[in-house]
This record gives C-alpha cells, structure tokens and sequence, in this order.
C-alpha cells in the first residue's frame, strides 16, 4: 500500500499555479525567439533595402551617386548583355539545325558553348548583386555619363524627348545582329535621324512596348530556366535604357557643335601597299626580349625588301608574314599626317612605284611601296576630329567638376566581364595614329 500511494503521489496532476507558471516561461520563451528572428529579419531587409541603397557611392559636382542608382545600372547591363547572349545561342542553334556545312555546325557548336557558359556565369553574379563590391567599371560609366550632363547643361546643349525615342525606336527596329550609327549632320536635324516618318507619339509607344517586351522575355528565362527573378523592374528597365540613348545623343551633339565642318579638309594621302612583319608582345616581355625579336625580324625584312627590288611581286612576298589568312595587300589610300613620324617620313618621301627600306615602329618592321601622292579629303576625318574634340570636352568637365568614389578604388577596378559592343554603351574611341593596315 505504501509502494502504491507513493507511486500515486508521483504522477499526480501539477498543481493548477505550477501550470500556468511554466505555460508562461514557454510562451515568454517562445515570444523573445519570434521575436528576435523578427528582429534580425527586419534588421537585415533595413540594411539591404533602405540602409545600403541609400549610401553614397560616388559624386560628381553637388550630385551624389546612390548604391541603388548603381545597382540599377549594374542590374541593366547585366540584362541586356543576357538578353544578347540569349539571341546569340539561338542564332547558333539555328545555324547547327540548319547548316549543310560540317565546319559550320562545329563552329557553331563550340561557339554556343562558349556563350552558355558566359551566360551560365552572369547569372550567377546576377543572384549575388546586391551585397557584392563595386564595379568600378559600371561607376565609372555613371560618372562619365553624369559629367557629360552637367556639362552639356551649363553648355545650354539639349536633347528633346522627340529625339531620343525617335532614335531609340530606330535603334530597337533595327536587325539584332546590327549595331547602327546615328549620324549627325548639318542637314539631317537630329529629330530626322532614324525613322523620320514616325511622329513622337508612335516612337514612345514602340519604345515602351519593345522595351516591356524584352523585359518580360527575360523575366521568364531567369525565371523558367534558373528560378530567378530580375531585381531590376520594368520601369526602371525602360527608364535607364532611354536615359542612356540621351547621354549617347548628347555626345553625338557636342562632338557636332565643336567642329560643325561639313566637308573634310583635303590631306596629303599617299596610295600605297603596306606590309608589317610584326614581332610577339607578351605581356611578360622584356627589353631583351623585344630587341632579340626586332632583330630577327629584320633580317625576314631585308629579305623581303631585296626580293621585291629584284622584281618580286609585293603580295606573294609578303603572304608568310601576313596578320590576315586573306590579305591581299591591296593599295589603300593612307592618310600621312595620322601616322608615327618615321613611318609619315617613309610616306612623305619614298619614290613612287619602289620599295623603301624597312621601318621600324612598335608593331614591328614595315614595308611600303607608294603609288602615287595626293591632297584628298578622308572622309573619316570629320568623325575622328568630332570624337578627339569631344574627349578634350569631356576631360575639361572632370578638370571642372570635382568627383569622387566612395571608397576609392585601390587597385585595378573590378568590373562586368561582357563582350565589347556591351560595355561600350555607345562610347567611342579616341583615334588610333595609324591605320588598321599600317598597324
């Protein structure tokens, strides 16, 4: 009886104040855990969303560079460069379909592959945006781009609304795999330039509805192939893609109104066939390096110049060394003044119809036989000297305007690994001092 009335006072009921005493620790207990998840949840969003997009990471003059203004712009380039890609592999897939050529279809394939696996790998930086570093590429591009801005405001250099959906319809009309111009000159306003016959309010909504239309294109490719959705909206897609056409129209302006010269001053030109017997450049290369391989090519040089003086026809020499599988060595007409000294002086003063003796210059040793000497106009001339007068603008803006990267880069900037035509964003080069074949 004693066992049994001891086992019954063990398991008797809690007494009701006990209960409720411990129902209050567990739910006390359970409130300071929801409660603190919710604390770190609401402290995380605070940080991602409100406290990181709000910090400055650049300036230029008074204007301040948001962290969400520049993901905004990191975000855009990485979708058009994915939407680009995307037409690339299945411009590829089309040629392997269809193709009768078995180079072709190989090509083809190890083409598209490549283009996989670089769309493979944006997409895994496209997940990671928001807390990564800087690109200081796509910072740098901002600047630029806010530079040219403020500058082309204090100028008093404006571009209507008109104009940039005009082009940018122009533009997004065009072929895919084409690139084109927009040329400006004294009698094509630039509210005619690309599809003159489209008025204001047919361009905007072609803009708006080609614009939504890749937007949503790739809204379900992130979202059916890798479960991903843009971070980037439709609006603010449709925003900075027009935005970026102005800054581009606005450098074609000034680049205009800083030599408005319609025709192309007459240069001295020669009409010559060049040949170049280029030496190796890695990167690793020292003094020694480039002497010895100067020398050896200068030997190959003298031996061609011998062969051609002593009645060798020019082409058939200079195949072994040529750059191109199909390189001719056509004459072109070169313009003189565009290259280095010593080559200029080559030009300028070898007799017409010979060979001159080898020149030395950075790409190596070169060959030229001229033709004939003329004063002609080049008609690159009037575009080259718009781009050097623009980048002379551009420098004197950021003399101007002070600007600042919050934090400064410390080492060589980081940036988006993208194909050329991406990254350029309509920026052109400033002129190279020789020509393609005189390289």
């Amino acid at each position: 009886m004693i066992g049994q009335g001891a086992r019954d006072h063990a398991i008797s009921p809690m007494p009701h104040k006990q209960r409720y005493a411990l129902w209050q620790r567990v739910l006390l207990h359970t409130c300071v855990i929801v409660a603190v998840g919710l604390l770190m949840l609401g402290g995380r969003w605070f940080w991602e969303e409100r406290y990181l997009p709000s910090r400055t990471v650049g300036q230029v003059g008074e204007r301040t560079i948001t962290r969400r203004d520049y993901l905004i712009v990191l975000e855009l380039n990485l979708a058009q460069f994915i939407l680009k890609t995307q037409d690339k592999i299945k411009a590829y897939d089309q040629i392997m379909q269809t193709s009768q050529d078995e180079k072709a279809r190989s090509f083809a394939e190890q083409a598209r592959q490549q283009y996989v696996k670089g769309l493979d790998d944006t997409l895994t930086r496209y997940a990671q945006l928001r807390g990564g570093p800087l690109r200081y590429i796509v910072l740098n591009q901002m600047i630029e781009d806010d530079l040219i801005l403020q500058g082309a405001a204090r100028d008093g250099v404006t571009v209507g609304d008109d104009d940039v959906y005009r082009t940018l319809a122009a533009k997004l009309l065009s072929p895919p795999q084409e690139e084109p111009a927009i040329p400006l000159t004294p009698t094509l306003p630039l509210s005619e330039v690309g599809s003159a016959a489209m008025t204001p309010a047919a361009a905007r909504e072609t803009v708006v509805r080609t614009l939504s239309a890749a937007y949503d294109e790739l809204a379900r490719m992130l979202t059916e192939s890798y479960g991903i959705s843009p971070q980037i909206s439709r609006e603010d897609y449709i925003k900075h893609t027009v935005h970026h056409q102005r800054v581009q129209l606005l450098r074609e302006r000034i680049g205009f109104d800083l030599v408005p010269i319609q025709e192309p001053p007459p240069q001295l030109q020669a009409y010559a066939q060049v040949m170049v017997l280029t030496i190796p450049r890695p990167i690793t290369a020292t003094d020694e390096f480039l002497e010895a391989a100067y020398a050896r090519r200068k030997v190959q040089a003298d031996v061609a110049y011998a062969q051609i003086n002593q009645g060798a026809d020019f082409a058939t020499v200079g195949k072994p060394y040529a750059v191109e599988a199909n390189e001719d060595y056509e004459p072109q007409w070169i313009v003189i003044d565009q290259l280095f000294p010593e080559q200029a002086e080559a030009l300028r003063t070898q007799p017409l119809g010979e060979v001159g003796p080898p020149v030395k210059s950075t790409a190596g040793w070169f060959l030229f036989k001229v033709l004939r000497r003329e004063l002609r106009p080049d008609e690159n001339t009037v575009p080259d000297m718009r781009v050097a007068a623009f980048h002379r603008w551009l420098e004197h803006q950021r003399a101007t305007l002070p600007v600042r990267r919050f934090p400064e880069p410390t080492a060589m900037p980081t940036g988006l690994v993208i194909p050329p035509e991406d990254a350029d964003h309509g920026h052109t080069a400033a002129p190279t001092p020789t020509p393609a074949s005189a390289r």
